[in-house]
């Protein structure tokens, strides 16, 4: 990917206008220093979307997202972080030349012979169909226009059939070699078509260009049953969802997504006017692939074949959709039915009640649980219930962490401050174990300390309004040890480097520190909080930070107390212990009073 130098990214930013560029999507209404409109994002009755025209950022109180004018241009259009730049460039009339790291040889002009020889191979496909794949094709029962729409084809069974193919010239043979077109021999320069005797599925990516190719075998015998593009300059496994091009209108329109596995899955419901699905083919969904499904719709509905392996796959998979905080539901189908065969045997309108029925993942895994393991012994229910919380470590939204928390205690019969307490446990285990993947969480802890994050949160928004003597008097009562939230934490880590190295605050470059688009949506939220009297402020959440320690500390001797009451040495040592936390409350209580009653 093309990479464009941060000073040419800071000048393009600096003489950019966010404001201009979101009154382009959204009407906005001038309230004191801000703008203010209905979010582009969510659908709202009453205007929550913010931009601040003084510090170069929008963010939205409804649904959280936020971020600077690229931020903006990528959410809005679908479209990079590079493509972003380039658009607000060319609206200031700024030329940017085509930057590219030194080991990429790859230009634009060779990228579309890639497409090219990719367009080649699929005209081919689908003009030389044989009355055997036509058959098989036909014996699918799925209508003509959905075929082509897709473009769906043939792979002759020939070792040169797209060798002699009359256009097949008009590229040079190290492009076909590269996209896994054709294959050399071995210990010879002899080529021969890679893909023979196959019912050819291109692989679209979001600008409509094929990238590269899914192959059924016709003949049972061979192997493997499909066979796909090897990755190249184009194609990134991982990267690509069948059939999202066609698809994005009518998610947008549904404002959900249906997933299937197969290919025929996918062209069966769309024959039946289902026109928002895609398929992943197959495979586990990578976080990308979740991701890119964000976009477009928070809800996605898994419909994965009904057998083990299928359901699996789809609880599987929920999980790693549920990590990008979209919404997911499962379609479970009778066995031994696949979306295709259903809908074929069945009709549309049982697949509908079917999708009317969708279930939770959550109540899908309990279910199951409940059906096949009645008489568990206590530790072997405690260990199942182990697995399924930390399923759920990974998932960013607190209120529905709280809810599958409050179901596992319903269905379980556990109590649900029991689960709390484990799931937190965890949770911190598993921060311990892999530090490197915290970022991808929103949250810690489950959903507790809410009051405690509150605090946190109003001290960021505290020093993001560059206030000298507030700043001085913050980092003198307050370091990153106290904060409770890791999110958090890192912003203060962030601005404490650049109070010390340049003795104020700088917003844009917080944004270059922080990378995810969690962090990003935090940043512009802080950032456009409104705080009166910012010093009493500070004090007041100091105060809550420092005393919600202290009573957790308390709370954890109380307990290893109880834990240890038959020692007469512990109990000595835990009282001096709780005597010593209670005068420290006293005395951070008593700072709090006193500046207070002082004119702050």
């Amino acid at each position: 990917m093309s990479r464009i130098p941060e000073s040419k990214v800071e000048e393009i930013q600096s003489a950019g206008d966010v404001v201009s560029v979101v009154a382009r999507y959204v009407a906005l209404k001038k309230t004191g220093k801000n703008f203010k409109g209905l979010c582009p994002f969510h659908k709202e009755k009453t205007p929550s979307f913010i931009v601040s025209p003084e510090k170069q950022i929008y963010h939205c109180f409804g649904c959280g997202k936020g971020g600077n004018v690229f931020n903006f241009l990528m959410s809005v259009e679908n479209i990079s972080y590079i493509e972003a730049i380039r658009r607000v460039a060319s609206d200031l009339g700024i030329t940017l030349p085509d930057y590219r790291p030194a080991d990429q040889k790859v230009t634009d002009a060779e990228y579309d012979h890639f497409y090219h020889a990719n367009q080649i191979a699929s005209e081919f496909f689908t003009t030389n169909v044989s009355n055997h794949a036509r058959q098989y094709l036909q014996s699918r029962k799925l209508k003509k226009e959905t075929l082509d729409r897709y473009e769906v084809g043939f792979a002759a069974n020939k070792w040169d059939g797209l060798l002699n193919y009359p256009k097949y010239k008009s590229v040079r043979q190290d492009v076909y070699l590269e996209l896994g077109l054709i294959q050399k021999k071995e210990d010879s320069e002899r080529t021969f078509d890679r893909f023979r005797n196959r019912i050819m599925f291109p692989f679209f990516n979001l600008s409509g260009q094929i990238v590269g190719f899914g192959g059924r075998r016709l003949n049972e015998n061979d192997q493997p049953k499909y066979l796909n593009s090897p990755e190249s300059k184009i194609y990134k496994k991982g990267t690509i969802l069948y059939g999202l091009h066609q698809a994005i209108p009518a998610i947008r329109e549904k404002k959900s997504v249906i997933i299937v596995e197969g290919y025929f899955d996918l062209l069966r419901l769309v024959d039946e006017g289902f026109q928002n699905v895609v398929a992943s083919s197959g495979t586990a969904l990578t976080e990308g692939q979740a991701r890119l499904i964000k976009r477009y719709t928070d809800n996605a509905i898994i419909s994965y074949d009904s057998d083990d392996a299928g359901i699996k796959a789809a609880v599987r998979n929920s999980q790693i959709i549920e990590a990008q905080d979209l919404n997911v539901t499962m379609v479970v189908l009778p066995k031994p039915y696949d979306p295709d065969t259903f809908i074929l045997e069945k009709g549309r309108t049982a697949y509908t009640e079917l999708l009317k029925s969708k279930i939770l993942p959550i109540d899908f895994q309990l279910n199951a649980l409940q059906t096949r393991n009645i008489n568990l012994a206590l530790e072997e229910k405690y260990k199942l219930i182990d697995e399924m919380l930390e399923d759920y470590l990974h998932i960013p939204n607190d209120v529905k962490i709280g809810l599958y928390i409050h179901k596992i205690a319903d269905k379980m019969e556990i109590a649900e401050s029991f689960l709390i307490s484990r799931f937190n446990n965890l949770k911190r285990r598993y921060r311990f174990r892999a530090p490197e993947r915290e970022e991808k969480a929103d949250s810690q802890d489950g959903y507790i300390n809410k009051g405690q994050w509150r605090a946190e949160e109003d001290l960021i928004s505290i020093l993001l309004l560059d206030k000298k003597e507030v700043a001085r008097y913050i980092f003198e009562h307050i370091s990153t040890e106290d904060f409770v939230n890791d999110h958090l934490r890192e912003i203060f880590e962030i601005l404490v480097h650049q109070w010390e190295d340049l003795g104020h605050f700088s917003l844009k470059d917080l944004e270059k520190s922080i990378t995810t688009e969690s962090g990003i949506n935090l940043i512009s939220k802080l950032s456009l909080q409104v705080i009166q009297q910012p010093l009493k402020y500070a004090v007041g959440c100091i105060y809550k930070m420092r005393k919600w320690h202290l009573d957790a500390r308390y709370n954890e001797i109380l307990r290893l107390m109880k834990e240890e009451s038959t020692s007469s040495k512990s109990k000595s040592h835990y009282t001096k212990e709780l005597t010593e936390i209670r005068l420290r409350i006293s005395d951070v209580e008593n700072e709090r009073q006193k500046m207070f009653n002082t004119k702050i």
